[in-house]
């Protein structure tokens, strides 16, 4: 038997009658913090999983620490009837988790790795609630602590999984989606204005709502210099209060992009319209780097103006796409065909 200790970061949400319920032999979401599509797409690759290796992978969230995890492997029967078992419980409270497992010796290092695989968390927010926990298949699990699909706020992205990449940048949409567009532009670029009015808008209404691809935005300065540098920044630090700040503060700085409102003072204005404090905002901003970070990354792939839209498939590729609307959509459609 071993045990993994690894710091996840999850939302506290309330726990109820943990033991009376059924136990699921794949996941069981007691906190209820799992958006439905990746809990399902879970369910599938842990359900595949026990068919190759004879594993039982068992997935428990509970909002408060259980005395003893290895109780709840006896309890729940984890592994019986199969060669070994495994429990990963969360607790969104303490935002912690333990993995308790019973490994026959000579698979243990094998079933380690995949574990390890499957577990590689990457942590894109100090404060906020938002971990990514990368799956058996190339599926990737959104563990979405700050909104769940119920609990999602009116407005535009409604309804549409919020997150952060690997890297931080910041998504919209399915994880498990095969192609992600990649936009790099400039709130104060008229062009940028224009394409977020022709071609942003539709495509998430019309693709990322529908699971078909990932929207994921970077800061790229060009006609608005430090201002859109400063502004990506407030963006990386509103979201630090309310996960769907960043995308508010998205739709902000572009309708003010064109004004002379747009400079690099905006913290005081983007607190008083985003119902933020002003004064996190402020201590926030000497360690937002993501705006640093997707320019860095934009040069890496030869970005040199704004709007810069790419295609990213499974694997990894990226590539550069045309600034109009057939040819984003041409791109999504052949990697859902």
């Amino acid at each position: 038997m071993f045990r993994v200790w690894l710091v996840v970061m999850l939302l506290s949400l309330t726990l109820s009658a943990t033991q009376a319920q059924a136990i699921d032999p794949y996941v069981n979401d007691f906190a209820g913090v799992l958006l439905e599509p990746f809990e399902a797409n879970l369910r599938v690759q842990f359900a595949a999983l026990a068919d190759s290796q004879d594993l039982q992978l068992t997935l428990a969230t509970l909002n408060e620490r259980h005395e003893s995890p290895e109780q709840l492997f006896e309890e729940w029967e984890i592994g019986q009837g199969f060669s070994a078992g495994v429990l990963v419980v969360i607790y969104t409270e303490e935002r912690e988790s333990a993995i308790v497992s019973t490994l026959a010796t000579d698979a243990e290092q094998e079933i380690t790795q995949l574990i390890d695989t499957a577990l590689d968390s990457v942590t894109v927010s100090s404060t906020y609630s938002f971990q990514l926990y990368r799956g058996f298949s190339d599926v990737i699990v959104l563990f979405n602590t700050g909104i769940s699909l119920d609990q999602q706020p009116a407005g535009p992205y409604a309804g549409i999984p919020m997150w952060r990449s690997s890297d931080g940048a910041f998504s919209l949409g399915d994880p498990a989606a095969p192609i992600t567009i990649v936009l790099f532009t400039d709130f104060a670029c008229p062009h940028c204005q224009q394409f977020r009015e022709d071609i942003t808008r539709p495509l998430i209404d019309e693709y990322v709502r529908e699971g078909l691809a990932i929207f994921e935005y970077r800061t790229y300065a060009t006609a608005g210099g430090d201002s859109t540098v400063h502004a990506g920044q407030l963006m990386e630090c509103a979201s630090e209060q309310r996960a769907e700040a960043a995308w508010e503060a998205f739709d902000y700085f572009f309708e003010i992009g064109s004004t002379r409102a747009y400079d690099t003072d905006m913290t005081d204005d983007l607190a008083t319209e985003l119902d933020l404090d002003a004064d996190l905002l402020v201590a926030c901003l000497p360690t937002a780097f993501q705006a640093f970070d997707d320019y860095d990354y934009g040069v890496s792939l030869g970005v040199f103006s704004t709007p810069s839209p790419y295609a990213r498939l499974a694997g990894g590729l990226t590539v550069s796409l045309d600034r109009d609307w057939e040819a984003i959509v041409y791109a999504i459609e052949v990697a859902n065909d």
